[in-house]
């Protein structure tokens, strides 16, 4: 099996959905996963859960005048450094540093225009 929340490997997976329930039951029915309910937001948000329980990402509203779209996040050990060398490499960042509950993120650009989030923190095993 491939790495997964480990540094340098993907550790989340982000669906921003003009309709969540919708979207829960489709990649429930694709991919056999389950959703949950995360509460105390600011808006809904539901953690998807693979077959053997663990958590994988999440399905969210999508915003006024934002598409629907897929947000891969990648974990690093040092989310300021990653943030600054993507910088250094030609990318740029979209949204800085920011607490979560469990660790920090980041949203960053790549030179060709690819929007991914970086994250450093707690990982689900």
């Amino acid at each position: 099996m491939p790495p997964v929340n480990v540094p340098g490997a993907l550790t989340w997976n982000e669906l921003a959905s003009p309709d969540v329930d919708a979207s829960a039951g489709f990649y429930g029915d694709l991919f056999g996963w389950t959703v949950e309910e995360m509460e105390g937001g600011p808006f809904r948000y539901l953690v998807i859960k693979t077959p053997d329980g663990r958590s994988n990402g999440g399905i969210r509203p999508q915003m006024p005048q934002e598409p629907p779209y897929w947000l891969a996040y990648f974990a690093t050990d040092d989310i300021e450094g990653a943030v600054a060398k993507g910088e250094e490499l030609g990318g740029s960042t979209l949204a800085g540093t920011m607490s979560i509950g469990p660790g920090k993120i980041a949203i960053v650009q790549d030179p060709q225009g690819a929007v991914f989030a970086l994250y450093a923190g707690e990982f689900d095993d």
